[in-house]
Order: structure tokens, then C-alpha cells, then sequence
């Protein structure tokens, strides 16, 4: 059976909103680079008034697309890019055949 294994970072909160939006600079995605390196892709997901579970419905996601990138890599890129202090939860989403297993691995601070 097939299966393919992959992370996101969830960054939650306006702070987190408006960094990304002055980073993807009026497009819908725009990728992370490291030396050189493609180490992910960021877009604006949710940014609504009002909150859920105590949350803000704020959120930006970040989505490993090349694999070799580490968590700390791409926690270093948000850090640089002006997400410090910004709640996220990283994400496991295991693809199994036609169906993905999501498991939310930890909460942190960028």
C-alpha cells in the first residue's frame, strides 16, 4: 500500500495573519525559502472575526513540500519572517491509499 508522510505548521493569531500578508505580498500562496532551498509554501487560510475553542479564527499554514526540510528549519524562516510569539500546531498527515490520518504532534511558540 501506498504512503506518504507529510507536516504543516498552523500558526494562529493577527499577528500571524498580517506577517504572512505582507510576506505572500497580494498572492494566494508564496513558498519559503532557505539558502536556496524550498523548505515550504505559506497562505492565509482563515481570517475571520470572533473565536473558536479559545482560539482566534486567524490561522496561516504552512506546508513542508520538500521533504528533507526539518521542523526547525521552517520554525527559524517564520521566526525570521516576523512570527515570533505566534501559537502553532504542527500537524502529521500520513496518506494511505486514497485516505489521510491526521495527527497534530505538538502545540509551540514560533
Amino acid at each position: 500500500m501506498y504512503t506518504k508522510t507529510s507536516y504543516a505548521v498552523c500558526v494562529n493569531g493577527q499577528k500571524a495573519v498580517d506577517a504572512a500578508r505582507r510576506f505572500c505580498k497580494g498572492f494566494c500562496y508564496r513558498q519559503i525559502m532557505t539558502h536556496d532551498r524550498t523548505v515550504g509554501q505559506m497562505e492565509v487560510v482563515i481570517d475571520e472575526p470572533g473565536s473558536r475553542l479559545g482560539l482566534s479564527n486567524k490561522w496561516v499554514a504552512v506546508s513542508w513540500i520538500k521533504s528533507g526540510s526539518d521542523i526547525n528549519e521552517v520554525l527559524s524562516c517564520l521566526h525570521r519572517l516576523g512570527f515570533s510569539g505566534c501559537l502553532c500546531e504542527i500537524i502529521m498527515e500520513e496518506e494511505r491509499g486514497s485516505t489521510v490520518y491526521q495527527r497534530t504532534i505538538c502545540y509551540t511558540r514560533v
